[in-house]
């Protein structure tokens, strides 16, 4: 039979490495090894409860504090939630209801790095860019990610032809995406149109 001296100890040596992983700052981010050393691996109990906490931030924050129901949303999606809707909700939430569609992109991003394989977070942000953002190119961009992910329904890949296609409208396609891509610091993103620039170069006569 385990002594209580044992147990004590275990939860004394425990709580250390705890505080060896979670740093100096209370409110830091933390690790994946945190995570599973305080959840004894249990981490999908963690994405639940962290889960529901947000939706009842979503339902009680002021639609007048954006920023406020934003970063309680950030302190959830960095520690990466395996749950594809808590990401998707977020996005709509923010644009609908509090009129901040510019506030989706880093929600998405932490998703898209959660939930690799979902092609419906890649394609929330591509609607957000194009349709509520005015951002045709970006949105071509991240309906291209979402194609690119399994069992994505096949006209994605259209819509992010077509977000490309209209950027472009009425513009020397070639000179003004190298001005953009001078600009940008998001290095994919960057490849992304780089990549379209040097097939438009080979379609010239």
């Amino acid at each position: 039979m385990i002594g209580l001296g044992t147990l004590v100890s275990a939860a004394s040596l425990h709580l250390d490495r705890l505080r060896k992983l979670a740093g100096e700052e209370p409110f830091a981010p933390m690790s994946p090894a945190f995570l599973k050393l305080a959840t004894l691996g249990h981490k999908r109990l963690f994405d639940d409860v962290s889960y529901f906490w947000l939706l009842q931030s979503l339902i009680s924050t002021s639609p007048q504090n954006a920023q406020l129901l934003f970063a309680k949303i950030q302190r959830v999606a960095r520690h990466r939630p395996d749950i594809e809707s808590l990401y998707t909700l977020s996005c709509f939430v923010l644009a609908l209801d509090y009129k901040r569609p510019d506030l989706c992109e880093p929600v998405i991003q932490y998703g898209m790095r959660a939930k690799p394989e979902s092609w419906l977070i890649p394609a929330t942000q591509g609607y957000m860019s194009g349709f509520a953002l005015k951002d045709p190119l970006r949105a071509a961009y991240y309906y291209r990610k979402a194609a690119e992910r399994p069992r994505c329904p096949s006209y994605i890949a259209g819509l992010s032809q077509t977000m490309l296609e209209t950027g472009l409208r009425g513009v020397n396609a070639g000179e003004t995406l190298k001005v953009i891509i001078e600009g940008l610091e998001d290095a994919d993103f960057r490849d992304f149109l780089k990549s379209f620039l040097e097939q438009h170069r080979s379609n010239q006569p």
